[in-house]
């Protein structure tokens, strides 16, 4: 297995939590080996990371600063 790189990891957390969360025909199907508790775990700790991150975002805020002409 390679290593994931360091801005990687949090989508690796997201995808983790997303097999887990698939039930065993669907896991067997696609040919993947995540463990379902260690999974679930890793997925939850991620998605509470995300809100957390976005716990001070006010709605309609945008992420990027304006463009120079409307400054």
């Amino acid at each position: 297995m390679r290593p994931i790189p360091a801005g990687r990891a949090g989508y690796a957390g997201l995808t983790t939590g997303g097999i887990a969360a698939l039930p065993e025909w669907a896991r067997t199907m696609i040919g993947t080996r995540v463990p379902v508790g260690p999974g679930r775990v890793v997925g939850r700790l991620a998605t509470a990371t995300v809100r957390w991150g976005l716990a001070g975002v006010e709605s309609g805020r945008r992420s990027a600063p304006p463009p120079a002409e409307d400054l």
